[in-house]
């Protein structure tokens, strides 16, 4: 899930409405922001207002976490989790496609804790997936043509463990930690750009598809 944090008037990929403060300092209560874990909405909050909130008792949130979260100055990501773009390649290349010129690659810390997971969603380029550290990552995938539906397990190298896997363009992807919380990192090339960015669920058609002809991969909608 490779993206810039959008400014106010574009919280989702590939454009929208955001969930931006109002005058008393909250948020507007779109469906999407709903849909947030609350751990998630109190640290956007904080990321527009300076307001530091501790999390809510209920929430579990590993400690290890939080610190990443500090350390590595990472901000709350639209689809759940955690993310700071690290690189973006001053050099600009052609895609083969219908597409303008883009940065050559992007690259950004992504972090999922319990409770948050990166639902469905597709680039137009490849993106690479690589386990930093936690708990194992469960990467899913479902092909252009919404035929397959397939998960693969990232985590410290081992026997028919891998530590990064890629995610073709325009394919379906969506992931989870296993566990408390997993660091990765994700690469887009030619780099990631809102434009070249769709969720499942802003295309109706394609997600009553899904439903209906790959049910196990409904949850993620």
């Amino acid at each position: 899930m490779e993206m810039m944090f959008p400014a106010r008037g574009d919280a989702r990929k590939g454009g929208g409405e955001a969930s931006e403060p109002d005058e008393a300092g909250g948020f507007r209560q779109d469906a999407r922001w709903r849909l947030f874990p609350r751990f998630v909405r109190s640290r956007m909050m904080e990321a527009r207002t300076g307001i530091i909130h501790p999390p809510p008792a209920e929430t579990a949130v590993h400690p290890r976490a939080e610190e990443l979260i500090r350390r590595l100055g990472l901000q709350a990501h639209p689809e759940g989790g955690w993310y700071r773009e690290v690189y973006r390649s001053a050099r600009r290349v052609q895609p083969f496609d219908h597409r303008s010129a883009r940065n050559a690659l992007t690259l950004i810390y992504f972090l999922l804790v319990d409770g948050a997971h990166s639902r469905w969603h597709r680039v137009a380029s490849d993106e690479a997936w690589t386990w930093v550290e936690g708990d194992a990552l469960e990467l899913l995938r479902i092909d252009a043509a919404l035929t397959t539906f397939d998960t693969q397990t990232l985590a410290a190298p081992a026997e028919g463990v891998a530590a990064a896997a890629v995610i073709a363009a325009r394919d379906w992807q969506a992931a989870r930690t296993t566990g408390g919380y997993t660091l990765v990192t994700c690469a887009v090339g030619p780099g990631f750009d809102f434009k070249d960015f769709r969720m499942m669920s802003d295309d109706p058609e394609t997600a009553d598809q899904v439903r209906r002809t790959l049910p196990d991969a409904a949850e993620w909608i």
